[in-house]
C-alpha cells in the first residue's frame, strides 16, 4: 500500500470534518486511501510549477483535491470507475422482408479518457492540469 507524502492524515481530517464516509473510518483505512489518492493524482495531473517533493510548500488546493479523492476512494476504488465492458454498436438492415441485426464492439471508444472527478480538476486547475483529456489517435490516410 502506498504511503501518502503530499498530505498528512491530520490535514485531511481538518479538511473533511463531518464528511461521510471519512469521519467514520479508521486511521489506517484513511492513510491507505490518501496513498491511493496520491497514486491517482500523480498518474492523472501535471503540476509544472509545484514542487511536489516538499509537502510544506504544496498549494492548499492540491491538498484539498487529494482529500476529496481519498474520501471518494473509501466509497469505490479510484481505479474501478471505468466500465470494463466494451462499447457495443448495433446495426440493423432491412431489405424487403429480410431483416438482419449485427452487434459488434467498438474498440476506439474505450480509449477515450473520462474525468470522473471534475470537481477536483476544477479545484486544482489553477496550479495543475491533466493531459489525458486529449486522447485522439491520428492515423495517416493514403489517397490514390
Amino acid at each position: 500500500m502506498p504511503s501518502p507524502t503530499l498530505i498528512t492524515l491530520a490535514e485531511a481530517d481538518a479538511l473533511l470534518v463531518d464528511v461521510s464516509p471519512w469521519s467514520g473510518t479508521t486511521d489506517s483505512d484513511k492513510t491507505d486511501a490518501l496513498g491511493w489518492a496520491e497514486v491517482y493524482f500523480n498518474s492523472t495531473y501535471v503540476c509544472p510549477n509545484e514542487d511536489l517533493t516538499d509537502a510544506d510548500s504544496i498549494d492548499s488546493s492540491i491538498k484539498e483535491g487529494l482529500s476529496i479523492l481519498a474520501n471518494e476512494h473509501l466509497q469505490l476504488s479510484l481505479f474501478d470507475r471505468q466500465s470494463k465492458e466494451p462499447a457495443i454498436k448495433r446495426s440493423r438492415k432491412k431489405v424487403d422482408t429480410l431483416e438482419k441485426e449485427v452487434e459488434y464492439a467498438i474498440s476506439n471508444v474505450g480509449n477515450k479518457w473520462v474525468d470522473y472527478f471534475p470537481q477536483v480538476t476544477a479545484l486544482i486547475g489553477v496550479v495543475c492540469y491533466t493531459d489525458k483529456a486529449s486522447s485522439i489517435k491520428t492515423i495517416p490516410l493514403l489517397r490514390r
